[in-house]
């Protein structure tokens, strides 16, 4: 990353003038997206500029910006097509669409996905609906058994990120991506490189690979997020079996304040004041607090005093640039998801969360934070090298949205350097600039 030095925001008028420049160009963008007929096998908007990538939880992110725009609600329901169809392809959404992202998933979003587009009338067939509540089930089992992955854990009720990737996808995964990325030694034995890779699988699985959260042990902890996440499946599946007017169903109701509860009694940390991810193996809280302590104030199950305490905590996470991935940890992890980094899915989940419960003023301060950084790099990008083996690739151009930043302000090359592009950036950067000018904000669900 580049130096430490203040970077100081454009004046108001030319902030202003900034936001409106960056939106037109998102807009301009999707619009041409939408133009486009796209073959099913295809997806109708990537996450990445001059590509056909499309990541899984990326896809929420990008269709918190699209649902904000009336015209481009077809769009967002597109996505969420495409991610039907690779859950009634493969039982599960895959990572990315790319064979190599087929020995996991990421973390699931797809049923909050599909409410968000029907509440928005970006659907209105009711046969669309059923249709997706069958296959919605299909991935719900995906997550909850162990019938492709082992998701389960000792506390019944509470799952892990996990992987399905055979011996030599965990090796080719260790020499082609883990030592690169982190510095890991390919002369390893291949045991030990497969149980390393192993661990790391499950990381890339939740999203955040690579971070300190879980201590290099991803499979063995209870994750705060994934399991919230399964309670709002549980939730949407009560509202489809009513809307549908459907028969001999499970009791959803029940399952979802049963599985919280257990997140609750298991994840919520009276010391810390904060939900933390489980170690289910050594019987404590993880060491590091995450963002995704927000999350179950974004989904709106927290207590009042949960989320006081945990908006009490904020100071952990937020810094100038916006509110990091992580707290701070001794010595620093150098990870991209670790704490220096600002990424744009975590904004979105801490403003939602403290809007959903009233605390305004911290929520417009944290959407600010991540504004002005989009915006500076937009205008002026640092680090303006990009370096890759000690060697200069190239040089960065204005212009540019970027998929991860730093907790000073600029583009996060740890790892690997940041790409260029739209997805999640673009729609958090619109839901946030709506946020400051005003808008409706509330998440819909």
């Amino acid at each position: 990353m580049g130096g430490r030095g203040e970077r100081q925001p454009p004046a108001a008028a030319g902030r202003n003038e900034l936001r409106h420049e960056i939106r037109d160009h998102i807009l301009a963008a999707w619009t041409n997206a939408l133009a486009r007929d796209p073959m099913q096998s295809q997806p109708p908007l990537s996450v990445r500029e001059g590509t056909d990538l499309m990541f899984y939880w990326d896809s929420y992110f990008t269709n918190v910006g699209l649902l904000r725009r009336p015209e481009l609600r077809p769009l967002a329901k597109a996505n969420v097509d495409f991610l039907l169809q690779q859950v009634r392809r493969h039982g599960f959404v895959p990572n990315v669409n790319r064979a190599w992202g087929l020995n996991r998933s990421q973390p699931p979003y797809l049923a909050v996905m599909v409410r968000d587009v029907w509440e928005a009338g970006a659907a209105v067939d009711v046969a669309w609906l059923s249709g997706a509540y069958t296959t919605l089930r299909q991935e719900y089992r995906f997550w909850t058994t162990d019938e492709v992955e082992r998701h389960t854990t000792s506390i019944p009720g509470l799952l892990r990120y996990s992987h399905h990737a055979s011996p030599d996808e965990r090796i080719e995964f260790h020499d082609q991506v883990l030592s690169p990325r982190l510095r890991l030694p390919r002369t390893a034995g291949r045991n030990t490189k497969g149980v390393l890779a192993g661990r790391f699988l499950a990381e890339a699985e939740s999203g955040m690979d690579f971070t300190p959260r879980f201590e290099g042990r991803c499979d063995e902890f209870i994750p705060v997020d994934l399991n919230v996440n399964l309670v709002l499946y549980e939730e949407t599946f009560a509202w489809m079996v009513d809307l549908l007017g459907l028969q001999g169903e499970p009791d959803w109701s029940a399952l979802a304040r049963g599985r919280w509860q257990l997140v609750r009694e298991t994840c919520w940390s009276r010391e810390r004041g904060l939900f933390m991810d489980w170690d289910f193996t050594r019987g404590r809280h993880a060491k590091v607090a995450s963002a995704m302590a927000f999350h179950p104030l974004w989904a709106g199950l927290a207590s009042a005093d949960e989320a006081a305490a945990t908006v009490a905590a904020l100071r952990l996470l937020e810094h100038r640039g916006g509110v990091a991935a992580c707290e701070a940890v001794d010595p620093p992890s150098g990870r991209q998801w670790g704490e220096e980094a600002v990424w744009a899915p975590l904004q979105y989940l801490v403003v939602a969360g403290l809007d959903r419960y009233g605390y305004h003023a911290e929520a417009a301060r944290v959407a600010s934070r991540f504004v002005d950084t989009v915006t500076r790099n937009w205008l002026d990008p640092e680090p303006a090298a990009v370096w890759e083996r000690g060697a200069l690739r190239r040089h960065r151009a204005p212009g540019k949205l970027y998929e991860k930043y730093t907790i000073d302000g600029r583009v996060n090359d740890e790892e690997y350097a940041a790409e260029e592009g739209f997805g999640w950036t673009a729609g958090v950067y619109l839901y946030a600039c709506d946020y400051l000018g005003g808008s409706p904000s509330s998440r819909v669900h």
